[in-house]
């Protein structure tokens, strides 16, 4: 089932269980933290490649993460510093024109399916292997 999400564009990549510390100075994005604080505390992190430019977006069909925030304290200049768990993953479906000053995109969460033991040991052996093959070409 698709949600309406904002979205924050990072140069980083926030996993599910995992807490990521954030600190919000921009305008448009002390905006959005007052908008998740007066409702369900979520928005989505999705990666941004920091050579973007000073805008930069996630296109369609990206992943992202959902994230809670868990805490957030606002510090005498108005930025603030939030505390975030990941939730759950999503695809950028779209975007969506707002009046908000922040991005807000149509997201569907996924799960990943579950995958048998002997498969993923098979993966790690490759992936040893490959990693190993780079090192010694270094």
């Amino acid at each position: 089932m698709s949600r309406e999400l904002p979205i924050f564009p990072l140069p980083l990549v926030l996993f599910p269980g995992a807490t990521q510390p954030l600190h919000i100075f921009e305008p448009r994005y002390r905006r959005l933290l007052s908008d998740c604080l007066d409702g369900d505390r979520r928005f989505g992190i999705a990666y941004a490649s920091p050579d973007a430019g000073t805008d930069p977006a996630p296109t369609p069909g990206d992943v992202g993460c959902i994230a809670h925030i868990l805490t957030a304290e606002t510090l005498a200049d108005g930025r603030s510093d939030i505390l975030t768990t990941g939730e759950q993953r999503f695809v950028l479906l779209e975007w969506l024109t707002t009046d908000r000053p922040y991005r807000v995109a149509r997201v569907e969460a996924f799960t990943d399916a579950a995958s048998e033991p002997a498969e993923s040991e098979g993966l790690a052996t490759d992936v040893r292997r490959d990693f190993l093959r780079v090192m010694e070409a270094l």
